[in-house]
C-alpha cells in the first residue's frame, strides 16, 4: 500500500505524460443554402436563427445574440455586439472585424478561411478553431485567451500580442503544420500550449514574459526567439525547447535534439541525449539546478559541428544534489546562439525503514520505507547465529511503501533483518522476535 500524499508530492518532480493524442477537430463546415436569411446592418442574430453572407461589402450594427452566422463571401463587420453565437467562415472566404476591438463571449468561430481583426480580440469563452492547413488567423493587437478559451491551430496565427490567462488546460493547441507568429507572448496559465500530435513552433520578435513555471508539457513545442527577442519571469518553458537567435520557425535551427534523459543509477545521475541533425553545434553546456530555475553548468560535451545522423551523448553527475537535482542542456552554437532543451528532475535519497511491525511477530512481517526510486530491494532474515533462513526480492516504487513477510513458518527465535538495494553497500538491519 502506497501513501497518496507522499505520491502526489513527489508527482511534482517528473513530467506528465499528455493527455491528448491530438488537438480537438474542428466542426464540418457549413453551406449557405437557399433559404437562409441574408445578414444586413443592423442584425439581430438569435438563438436558433441562422444567417448567411454571400457577397463583398460591410456590415454595421451585428448583434450576436447565440445565433450563427456562415460567411461564404469577403465581410467586414465596423461594429457589432458579439454576446453569444458561432461563426462559420467557409474555404475562399473571409471575416475582417474592422471594429477598433471586439469581446466575444460564449462562442465558437470554426474558420476554413480567413479570419482578421484590426484591432483586439479579446475572448471570454471562445473556442476558436483555424481548421485546415490554409487557415488563417490574424489579429493586428492583443488577443486575449480568457475563461475557459480554446484555439485549435491547424493553420496560420499571428497576433501582435497573444496573453494567455485561462482555466482550461491547453488553452493552445497546434499541430505539427500551424505557422504560429507573435509579438509579443505573455502566460499566466501553467501548460497552456500543447503540440500534442508532432513538432510545433512558435516564432516571438519581440518579447516573451512567464508567470507559472512551466509553459509545456509538450517536448514536441518550440518556442522560437528572434534575436532581438527578451525571455523572462518567474516562470519557464516546461518541456519546451527554447530557440534563441532564431530568424523564423521555417528556418534551419542548429540542433535537432531528440531524448534528452535522466536517470538515477547507483547513486549517479546518468544523463544521455541524441541528435538528428546538427549544424555549426560547438558544445552541450550540462546545467543543474536544485530550485528549477537557477542553473549552473557542471560540465561540457564538444558537439559534432555538422552531421545529418543519430548521434548519442552521455554525461554522468557523480555528485547530485541530495534530494532533487533539476538537469537542462544548452546546446551552443558556433556564432554563440544557443537553446535550453527541456527540464529532468531526478529525486536521489537513501533508502529508509521507516518502521517493523509487530514485534514481536507471529505470522507476517511488515516494513514501512521510503523509497528514492522504483527498484528491487532484497529482503534476507538469519537467526541467532547468522545461518541464513530466509531470502526474497521483492519490487518497490518510489515513495513511502508497505511489504509484508511471511514468516510464519520459522521457529520462535531472535532473528536480524537486512534489506540490501543494487547499490553498492547500502543496508538497512534490523532485529525482530519471532513468537
Amino acid at each position: 500500500m502506497r501513501y497518496q500524499p507522499i505520491i502526489l508530492f513527489l508527482s511534482l518532480f517528473f513530467n506528465h505524460t499528455q493527455l491528448f493524442a491530438q488537438c480537438v477537430s474542428a466542426p464540418a463546415t457549413q453551406t449557405c443554402a437557399i433559404g437562409c436569411t441574408t445578414l444586413t446592418n443592423n442584425a439581430n442574430v438569435n438563438s436558433g436563427q441562422t444567417y448567411c453572407y454571400t457577397g463583398t461589402g460591410s456590415l454595421s450594427g451585428i448583434n450576436m445574440n447565440g445565433g450563427t452566422i456562415i460567411v461564404c463571401g469577403n465581410l467586414t463587420i465596423t461594429s457589432m455586439n458579439f454576446n453569444a453565437g458561432t461563426f462559420y467562415v467557409n474555404s475562399g472566404s473571409t471575416l475582417n472585424f474592422n471594429t477598433g476591438g471586439v469581446n466575444m463571449g460564449n462562442a465558437t468561430i470554426v474558420n476554413y478561411g480567413t479570419v482578421t481583426a484590426s484591432g483586439n480580440i479579446t475572448m471570454q469563452p471562445v473556442t476558436f478553431y483555424n481548421a485546415t492547413a490554409t487557415s488563417t488567423f490574424t489579429v493586428s493587437g492583443q488577443l486575449t485567451l480568457n475563461n475557459s478559451s480554446l484555439l485549435v491551430n491547424n493553420g496560420s496565427l499571428s497576433a501582435g500580442t497573444l496573453l494567455i490567462q485561462t482555466s482550461s488546460i491547453p488553452a493552445l493547441c497546434l499541430s505539427p503544420s500551424s505557422q504560429n507568429s507573435l509579438g509579443s507572448l505573455f502566460n499566466n496559465t501553467n501548460n497552456s500550449i500543447s503540440a500534442p500530435s508532432g513538432n510545433a513552433c512558435i516564432y516571438v520578435s519581440t518579447q516573451t514574459y512567464l508567470n507559472p513555471a512551466s509553459l509545456s508539457t509538450s517536448s514536441t513545442l518550440q518556442l522560437c526567439q528572434a534575436t532581438t527577442s527578451t525571455i523572462g519571469g518567474p516562470g519557464g518553458p516546461g518541456a519546451a525547447t527554447v530557440y534563441t537567435n532564431c530568424t523564423a520557425c521555417s528556418a534551419s535551427l542548429p540542433v535537432e535534439l531528440l531524448n534528452f534523459d535522466a536517470q538515477l543509477i547507483k547513486r549517479t545521475i546518468e544523463l544521455t541525449w541524441e541528435t538528428e541533425t546538427e549544424k555549426n553545434s560547438a558544445y552541450f553546456s550540462v546545467q543543474r539546478s536544485q530550485n528549477g530555475q537557477d542553473f549552473t553548468e557542471i560540465g561540457q560535451r564538444v558537439a559534432a559541428g555538422n552531421s545529418s545522423t543519430l548521434l548519442n551523448y552521455q554525461f554522468t553527475d557523480k555528485d547530485p544534489y541530495y534530494g532533487v537535482s533539476y538537469y537542462r542542456l544548452k546546446q551552443v552554437d558556433t556564432d554563440g546562439s544557443y537553446l535550453l532543451s527541456s527540464i529532468h528532475a531526478v529525486y536521489n535519497a537513501p533508502l529508509e525503514l521507516i518502521t517493523v511491525f509487530p514485534n514481536p511477530v507471529e505470522d507476517n512481517l511488515n516494513l514501512i520505507i521510503d523509497s528514492p526510486r522504483n527498484m528491487d530491494i532484497q529482503l534476507t532474515l538469519y537467526d541467532n547465529l547468522g545461518q541464513l533462513v530466509k531470502s526474497e526480492k521483492i519490487p518497490v516504487k518510489t515513495g513511502y511503501y508497505s511489504v509484508s513477510m511471511d514468516i510464519s513458518t520459522l521457529d520462535q527465535a531472535v532473528y536480524r533483518l537486512k534489506i540490501t538495494t543494487d547499490i553498492t553497500n547500502e543496508q538497512l538491519e534490523s532485529i525482530f522476535i519471532k513468537k
